[in-house]
């Protein structure tokens, strides 16, 4: 039942991962990245995730050795996939080289079991929350700018009205929802949709570690100079725990924790229609920008 109603606002938010314009669309397209290069690890530095994950009891924190960094590049990439695609939740942090409105920081908690809450950091023009649940009986999404963004987008009186409160939605529009809650969609990585194109090819990289995790960093290059890195795990499940280009880095951990993304309080909430007639605009038109 929970899935059906995800679906339901998929349809009515369609998750398209490229959909948000040229910055975003670097960002949220998955495994289709554009590489920064690999991250080096010194011999050191090696010597010291081998010697740290050998005291380490088996299933401890990152689990056992998963026997990834002894396959060849496109088998590290298949198993990696395999693991991916079958995720009910996750946590991603889009990372930009400078933030601003039109590079935002994104955050983002995905559960197939409850819902979405994402976070736009947009630097000095402020910061936008978006949060819906998939355990009522429609879609709902809210809304939270807080006072600059408020601010910059709708002036003083709006900001002093308005800002810290979701506005919800519960007739939510696909056109104008679509962007904004891309990162929530887990089919970025079912096995469709990370089948690579024409052309791509793989190259194992450098190992080392990312948060105590050791990794295996995996180079894709696509056809047409587009190119990535991403980080495999070599203990536990082998997800990938960052990937990398030059505009964006996302990091991904929480894999198939429980997020329990509930709805905002009564008292946070003000409804679409007092808050567009408020502000006399004729519909939800008081997105923040994400070019």
């Amino acid at each position: 039942m929970r899935t059906r109603r995800l679906r339901r606002l998929r349809r009515s938010a369609s998750f398209i991962a490229s959909a948000t314009s040229a910055t975003s669309a670097a960002v949220l397209a998955g495994l289709l990245l554009t590489s920064c290069g690999t991250q080096k690890a010194s011999g050191d530095a090696t010597a010291a995730v081998d010697a740290a994950a050998a005291k380490a009891p088996a299933g401890q924190k990152h689990g056992a050795p998963n026997g990834i960094e002894k396959l060849d590049a496109d088998e590290a990439v298949l198993r990696s996939r395999e693991a991916m695609a079958g995720l009910k939740s996750l946590k991603r942090v889009f990372t930009p080289d400078e933030r601003s409105k039109e590079s935002p920081l994104i955050t983002s908690e995905a559960d197939l079991r409850s819902g979405c809450a994402l976070r736009y950091d947009f630097g000095t023009y402020g910061k936008t929350d978006v949060r819906f649940t998939t355990t009522g009986e429609s879609p709902i999404v809210y809304m939270r700018l807080d006072r600059a963004a408020m601010k910059n987008e709708h002036g003083e009186k709006a900001a002093a009205r308005y800002a810290g409160k979701f506005v919800a939605d519960d007739q939510p529009d696909i056109m104008i929802y679509q962007r904004l809650v891309a990162p929530c969609e887990l089919d970025t990585f079912s096995m469709e949709n990370t089948e690579p194109g024409p052309g791509t090819t793989y190259k194992k990289g450098e190992r080392t570690e990312i948060d105590g995790m050791p990794v295996l960093a995996v180079e894709q290059t696509n056809e047409g100079g587009g190119a990535q890195t991403a980080y495999i795990a070599l203990r536990g499940e082998p997800y990938i725990v960052r990937m990398a280009n030059e505009v964006y880095r996302q990091d991904l951990s929480r894999f198939d924790e429980k997020f329990g993304v509930k709805a905002p309080l009564a008292e946070e909430v003000v409804p679409m229609d007092e808050f567009t007639k408020t502000l006399g605009i004729e519909g939800p038109h008081w997105e923040v920008d994400i070019h």
